[in-house]
């Protein structure tokens, strides 16, 4: 879940967290979201299918701090 999800998709993620409710759920990483357009005007606007994921923060390598003076203002 992120910022840019309407509420359907976060009543949906409720209610599956809710049925899954005391099984094993282990993270797994998918190329593939559900597209909900929030202002889309009719049911088959806001329906966009299985889209390519995408995510709201950059991974990135983390820098080499090696050498690197943090406490210099």
């Amino acid at each position: 879940m992120n910022s840019n999800n309407a509420e359907e998709a976060a009543v949906y993620a409720g209610l599956l967290r809710r049925l899954s409710a005391g099984l094993v759920r282990a993270p797994v990483l998918v190329d593939r979201e559900y597209g909900i357009d929030a202002e889309g005007t009719t049911a088959e606007a806001r329906d966009n299918g299985f889209v390519p994921g995408r995510s709201a923060v950059r991974i990135r390598a983390m820098p080499d701090l090696a050498g690197v003076r943090l406490d210099v203002p």
